[in-house]
């Protein structure tokens, strides 16, 4: 579904799973595992001011391609330019990618997700960052107020939200089908 008021006219959704799948396509075909590794909010990508000293409040962003995590790819010439330009890399485009818990957040409820890019190792141009809003904590439960804004803003969107397994034998029990059919 498109919500009303989607930012570009509703673009990047349609009214089926199209525009889903098409985000997500470079990501399935390619295997790609996710990594964080997290510190406190120091280094040249550190946006919060004042930094913070709580090591879960910031991390790197590192990807594998097909669940390797012993070598990590570089985001800039891999995945993300292969998304953002239909498949096309560009040798020499680097990419640093960042999770930074943004001031003011309560429980972990608000996050930066910034997108730096440059040549070679000089990736100082941020463009692509965006911002994440928690909306169920890990029962379930409504975070307030932005589960509400997100319901409004969704409009009439059939939607279906996930938030984490129902107890850790159930979490078992699909890795444990994942890994028979590996």
């Amino acid at each position: 579904g498109r919500p009303r008021n989607a930012p570009f006219n509703g673009e990047l959704y349609s009214e089926d799973s199209t525009a889903g799948l098409a985000a997500a396509s470079p990501m399935i075909n390619g295997g790609v595992v996710f990594s964080y590794k997290c510190s406190t909010c120091e280094g040249r990508y550190c946006r919060r001011d004042p930094p913070t000293n709580d090591d879960m409040a910031f991390a790197y962003m590192q990807t594998g391609a097909f669940g390797n995590m012993t070598q990590a790819d570089d985001l800039g010439t891999g995945l993300m330019v292969s998304a953002m330009s239909g498949g096309l890399t560009l040798p020499g485009l680097t990419g640093a990618f960042t999770l930074e818990e943004m001031p003011g957040s309560e429980d972990g409820s608000l996050w930066k997700r910034t997108c730096y890019w440059g040549p070679d190792r000089c990736a100082s141009t941020e463009f692509g960052s965006y911002d994440l809003t928690k909306i169920v904590d890990e029962h379930g439960e409504p975070m307030q107020p932005h589960y509400d804004e997100f319901i409004k803003y969704m409009g009439e969107v059939p939607l279906m939200v996930w938030a984490g397994w129902a107890d850790e034998q159930a979490k078992k029990d699909v890795a444990d089908r994942i890994e028979s059919g590996i």
